[in-house]
C-alpha cells in the first residue's frame, strides 16, 4: 500500500472522529457519556446486533432476503430492475468516456483561443450543482419537445433522455481531467522535439503527449462510473423512470413498514450498485497495466480491494438496519 493511501485513510479516521466529538459535545451538553447513552436508548446495541443476525440467517436459509407485497422474491425484483438501468448505465458510460476524452483534447488545443465551448464552458458546467443541471436540462427538453413521451419506461426510447442527462455531468468532468492531464505536459522535452520535427499538433497529442496520459485519465473511470450512478437517482426519480435506482429509493420508503418492510431489497440493489463499482475499479486497475512504469500487482490491488468491498457491504447491512428501526424514545 503506498504511503499516499495510508497518509489519507488516516485522515480519514480523523476526521471522522472529530466529527463524531463535535456532534457528541452538542447534543450531549458537552458530555460524551451523555451523548453515548442517549444513542443506545434510542438505537439498543442488542436489537442491532439480532437484526442483523436475522439479516444473515434468512438469506443463508432461505436464499432470499425476503418477498414483496406481492408474493415476488426480491432477487426476481432486482433482475428486473437493474435490467432497466442497465442500457442507461452502459449508454451513459460509452457517451462519457470517448466524448469526455474529445472534449479535454479540444480544450487542451483551444486553451488560448475564445471560442465559447472550450475550457470556460466546462469549468462553468462542472461548477454547477449536478442536481440544478439535471433538472434544468430536463426542463428546457420537456418544455421544447412535449410532444415525446419522454416520462416513464414503457417505451423502448424511453432510456435515451436519462442516459442523456446521466453522461453530462461525468463526461464534463472526464473532460477536464484529459485537458489538465495534456497541460501537465506542456513544455517537456519530448513534445518539444516532436514539434521540432515539424508533426502537427494533432499528431503531436496523438502520438506523444495523450499516449504518455493514459494511464491518469483511466485512473479516474471508477469517479466517472460513480457519478453516473449518483446522477442515476436523481434522473430515474424525476423522470419516473423506473429502473433499479427509482426502485431503491422507494424501497427506502418503505423501510419502516412493518407489514411490507422492503429493507432487503434496499440491501441487494444497493449491493448490485456496489458490483458495477467494482467491475469499474477492476477495468482501471487492468487497463493502467499498459501505461504505468512502475506496475504494482493486479491481484494484489484487486484482493485489496474486494475486502474494502465486503467491509462496505456490512456497513450498508448496518444502515439500513438503523433505517428499518425505530427509535426507542
Amino acid at each position: 500500500m503506498k504511503k499516499t493511501d495510508v497518509g489519507r485513510d488516516l485522515l480519514t479516521i480523523i476526521y471522522l472522529l472529530t466529527l463524531f466529538m463535535v456532534i457528541s459535545f452538542y447534543f450531549g451538553s458537552g458530555s460524551l457519556a451523555d451523548f453515548t447513552g442517549k444513542l443506545y436508548a434510542l438505537y439498543p446495541s442488542e436489537e442491532i446486533v439480532r437484526n442483523m443476525q436475522d439479516l444473515i440467517l434468512l438469506a443463508a436459509s432461505e436464499g432470499s432476503l425476503g418477498i414483496t407485497r406481492n408474493g415476488e422474491p426480491f432477487e426476481a425484483v432486482v433482475v428486473t430492475y437493474v435490467y432497466k438501468s442497465i442500457p442507461i448505465i452502459i449508454t451513459a458510460f460509452a457517451l462519457a468516456i470517448p466524448l469526455g476524452i474529445a472534449k479535454g483534447i479540444f480544450d487542451y488545443r483551444k486553451k488560448n483561443t475564445v471560442t465559447g465551448i472550450g475550457q470556460g464552458l466546462t469549468s462553468f458546467i462542472t461548477a454547477l450543482p449536478d442536481f440544478f443541471l439535471i433538472l434544468s436540462l430536463q426542463w428546457i427538453i420537456l418544455f421544447h419537445f412535449r410532444f415525446i413521451d419522454w416520462f416513464g419506461s414503457e417505451q423502448w426510447y424511453n432510456f435515451i433522455l436519462p442516459s442523456l442527462l446521466v453522461a453530462l455531468y461525468p463526461l464534463m468532468y472526464l473532460a477536464r481531467v484529459t485537458s489538465a492531464a495534456l497541460s501537465n505536459e506542456d513544455g517537456a522535452m519530448y513534445i518539444r522535439t516532436a514539434r521540432a520535427m515539424g508533426l502537427t499538433e494533432k499528431l503531436v497529442i496523438k502520438k506523444h503527449i495523450l499516449k504518455k496520459c493514459k494511464a491518469a485519465i483511466i485512473q479516474h473511470i471508477p469517479a466517472v462510473t460513480t457519478y453516473i450512478l449518483s446522477n442515476l437517482l436523481m434522473v430515474e426519480w424525476l423522470l419516473d423512470y423506473k429502473g433499479a435506482a427509482w426502485r431503491l429509493l422507494y424501497a427506502i420508503q418503505r423501510s419502516n413498514d412493518l407489514k411490507h418492510n422492503e429493507m432487503g431489497l434496499a440491501v441487494e440493489l444497493s449491493i448490485c450498485f456496489m458490483v458495477i463499482l467494482f467491475i469499474s475499479q477492476s477495468l482501471s486497475i487492468l487497463l493502467q497495466q499498459k501505461h504505468l512504469t512502475e506496475k504494482p500487482n493486479p491481484a494484489i490491488q484487486i484482493l485489496r480491494m474486494i475486502f474494502r468491498y465486503f467491509l462496505i457491504s456490512i456497513f450498508i447491512c448496518l444502515l439500513f438496519v438503523l433505517i428499518s428501526m425505530t427509535p426507542k424514545i
